[in-house]
């Protein structure tokens, strides 16, 4: 959705951010829909999407929490631009959105999960390494790095490695990337508490049969 916006147009006043940021917020409003049903989170606010609507523009979209009359996502917007005012939101400036830093190096990425899973956060408070596949077949290590400086560490470990899609923070909290938007970084999240689910089993089954 965003990739194609810039795609089609490189310059800002040439974007309906408008348009894109609806787009953007029922992206996350299914993102949220979903994984709330397959129980990978739970109904409270633990789970925000920032995503690139525009070269110089990013929104975040936070889960409205459970006793919200609304399911539409809370949405804030980064930018640096005054042709934002028009919008009629709440802009902050760039330096001040989540992982401004990973998003300036990476031009990439244009959508980050941050979500705390159940099997995720216990794989991380058990201070294990979880291995993933890739779409190749190759078996990565799920980083697992301390919770201070979140996009310096995730800056660093995706600058240098591509394959680098998600970092597991020791406080049990998962950063995902994504190429395309939020809907992937979504999957991407599913998939990882998916692995840890069943990494979790394996291990209590094999202590069983070893009993």
């Amino acid at each position: 959705m965003a990739t194609l916006a810039l795609a089609v147009a490189d310059r800002l006043e040439e974007i309906d951010l408008d348009r894109v940021a609806r787009e953007g917020a029922r992206d996350a409003a299914l993102a949220f829909r979903v994984m709330r049903e397959a129980r990978v989170i739970g109904p409270t606010a633990t789970t925000q999407f920032t995503a690139r609507i525009a070269p110089a523009v990013w929104v975040e979209y936070s889960h409205p929490g459970p006793w919200s009359v609304s399911l539409e996502p809370r949405a804030t917007l980064y930018s640096d631009e005054h042709q934002l005012e028009r919008l009629g939101r709440l802009v902050r400036p760039l330096e001040a959105a989540p992982f401004a830093e990973l998003l300036n190096r990476r031009g990439d990425i244009q959508a980050i999960a941050v979500a705390r899973t159940p099997g995720l956060a216990a794989v991380a408070k058990a201070g294990l390494v979880l291995s993933v596949a890739t779409s190749a077949g190759e078996a990565v290590e799920l980083p697992l790095i301390d919770a201070d400086h979140i996009a310096d560490a995730l800056a660093e470990r995706s600058s240098g490695d591509r394959l680098v899609q998600a970092v597991l923070l020791s406080d049990g909290r998962l950063v995902a990337l994504s190429a395309v938007g939020v809907l992937a970084a979504a999957e991407r999240v599913i998939a990882l508490e998916e692995a840890a689910q069943i990494h979790i089993h394996a291990a209590v089954l094999r202590r069983e049969a070893a009993l």
